[in-house]
This record gives structure tokens, sequence and C-alpha cells, in this order.
């Protein structure tokens, strides 16, 4: 998984270059993958843009963030955020992949309808490049109710974010594992 193959490879360099201006600062960039869609119906209680923008806010006043990398599976947080910076003064600028698929769900054979043009491999090219966004950036805005959120905080935690320190802030997010429900916070400073 961490080694794509050529075609996945210059998807995901397409992406990060034409996400990406030469003046990007890692350390002035706060990561926000956000798993909805069938995490919502499934396996948590999910909130609305504007309630993560809030908790992102709340959790990273002290740092001159100037980026913000969002990512999702979800075209309607895509929407969100294009609604978002619409209508609020925001002193930021979001960075996402254009060319994301917007899968609508973490495993390729639910894709919707009008998604089942894509193949396999522009899935995991969407997802790989949501991981490689994920850790191009200083800090991170995570919870553990999706494995991908998982995934980012390990290769965190193993050296392999962009940035020397790392910082990751807590969301509030009620996961539902099986019968019980549980409120997920993580904070951990690296």
């Amino acid at each position: 998984i961490t080694r794509p193959n050529r075609s996945v490879r210059a998807i995901i360099n397409k992406a990060i270059h034409e996400s990406f201006s030469s003046t990007y600062d890692p350390v002035r960039a706060v990561g926000m993958p956000i798993r909805a869609s069938d995490k919502c119906r499934r396996e948590a209680d999910c909130i609305e843009f504007t309630k993560y923008m809030e908790q992102l806010q709340d959790a990273f006043p002290m740092y001159d963030i100037k980026w913000v990398v969002l990512t999702s599976e979800d075209e309607k947080i895509l929407h969100a955020r294009d609604e978002y910076e619409e209508g609020n003064d925001v002193d930021f600028d979001f960075i996402a992949n254009r060319h994301d698929i917007a899968q609508g769900s973490g495993a390729y054979g639910n894709l919707p309808r009008n998604k089942k043009n894509y193949t396999k491999e522009d899935v995991v090219a969407s997802t790989l490049s949501a991981w490689a966004f994920q850790l191009k950036t200083g800090h991170s805005f995570l919870n553990l109710c999706s494995n991908f959120h998982v995934l980012i905080q390990y290769s965190i935690n193993y050296g392999c974010s962009m940035a020397s320190r790392h910082t990751t802030k807590e969301q509030n997010v009620t996961c539902n594992l099986g019968k019980k429900r549980q409120i997920v916070k993580m904070s951990a400073k690296i």
C-alpha cells in the first residue's frame, strides 16, 4: 500500500503538485480529514461541517494557521467547505484535492451509481492522495472513529509527517462501537 504502482503514484503526485503552492509551510497547516458518508450511518454520530470548523478553531487558537488541508470521501463535506468559505470571513485557505473522486465509502463495492465508472485504481489513488495530503501538515485534527484516522496517527507517530514536530488535537465525536457508545477524544503531542 505504501508503494503504489507508477500510474497511481502519478495521480498522487499530480494532485499534490496542483494543490500545494510553493509558499506552503506545513508548520502553519492543520490536517482535517473528515470521514462521513457510510461512517455516519453506522459507526459515528457525524456533525455538521460548521461544527467541525468551530472545534478546529477552538483546538488551534494558539497557532498561526494559514492552511486547512481538508480531505473527505463525502461530496457533501467538500461542498460544505465551499459554502463555509462563502459565508464566513476566514483567515486561512483550504487545500483540497480537486481530483478526489469522493467515492462515498471506504469500500470500492459500495460506490454510488454515479461513481461506477471509477476503477479500483481510482479509489486507491484517491485514498492514498488523502493520506499523503494529511501527512503534509504540521498539525492534525483527528478522531479514532475511523481506521483511516488511526492510520494517519500511526504514520505521524512513526515520523512520516512532513513536519519535524507534529501536534495532534482531539475532536469530540461519538462513535458507535457495537452496542456501546463512546466519546472518543485523542490528544497527543509528537
